[in-house]
C-alpha cells in the first residue's frame, strides 16, 4: 500500500503577525471556555488556499511542482486581518477567525486557480465560495461564539503575502502538526 500525504496550500503569515493573532485568540479564552477552544500557534496560523486531502506519492509529487508553477503566475500582494468572526456562524461556530481583506485578486485568483490545478489531479473540487481567513482557535464544542468574538478586537494588521505553502498536516493527540513539503516566492 502506497504512503499517504494529508496536505494543503496556504499562505504563511509574516512571523510579526503571529504573536499579535496569538493575543487576540487568547482574549477570547475567558468567553469560550464552555466552548472549549483550542489555539491555533505559530505555524499554524496561515491562509488556507485548497484543501487536498489525503494523496498517494504520485499525486503528492505533482503537487509539489505544482506549488513552483502556480507561486511563479502570481505577484506578492498586501492584505490587512480586522475583523474577527466564527464558522459556520457566530451563533453555531466551529472555529474563530479573522478574515483577510485585500484590494489585490490575488488572493481569490491563487485559490481558484489551485482548485481547477488539483481538480485536474483527481482531487475534489472545492464545493464552497472561497473565504480568506487565519483559523485562531477550534472549538471542541460547537456553540454561540458572540461573546468570544467581542473578546477578541483585533487592530488592522497589514501582511505582505509572498509565499506559497504546500503543508502535511499529521494528526495527533495535541491537535495537528503542519510540515512544509515545498514553498515558492510569489511571482
Amino acid at each position: 500500500m502506497s504512503e499517504l500525504h494529508r496536505v494543503f496550500f496556504a499562505l504563511p503569515l509574516p512571523e510579526a503577525a503571529i504573536p499579535v493573532l496569538e493575543a487576540a485568540a487568547s482574549r477570547a479564552l475567558p468567553e469560550a471556555a464552555s466552548l472549549e477552544p483550542r489555539m491555533q500557534r505559530g505555524s499554524q496560523l496561515h491562509v488556507t488556499l485548497k484543501f487536498v486531502g489525503s494523496v498517494d506519492a504520485t499525486v503528492f509529487s505533482k503537487l509539489v511542482q505544482l506549488t513552483a508553477s502556480e507561486a511563479r503566475r502570481f505577484e506578492a500582494f498586501d492584505a490587512s486581518l480586522a475583523h474577527v468572526t466564527a464558522f459556520p456562524s457566530p451563533r453555531r461556530a466551529r472555529v474563530l477567525v479573522a478574515l483577510v481583506a485585500s484590494e489585490s485578486k490575488v488572493l481569490p485568483e491563487l485559490a481558484s486557480s489551485l482548485d481547477e490545478a488539483c481538480g485536474e489531479l483527481g482531487v475534489a473540487r472545492e464545493s464552497r465560495a472561497f473565504r480568506a481567513h487565519v483559523t485562531l482557535a477550534r472549538l471542541r464544542r460547537p456553540g454561540d461564539a458572540t461573546r468570544a468574538m467581542a473578546a477578541t478586537e483585533l487592530e488592522p494588521l497589514g501582511v505582505r503575502m509572498s509565499e506559497l505553502v504546500l503543508f502535511e498536516s499529521t494528526l495527533g493527540p495535541g491537535g495537528a502538526r503542519y510540515e512544509r513539503r515545498a514553498a515558492a516566492r510569489l511571482g
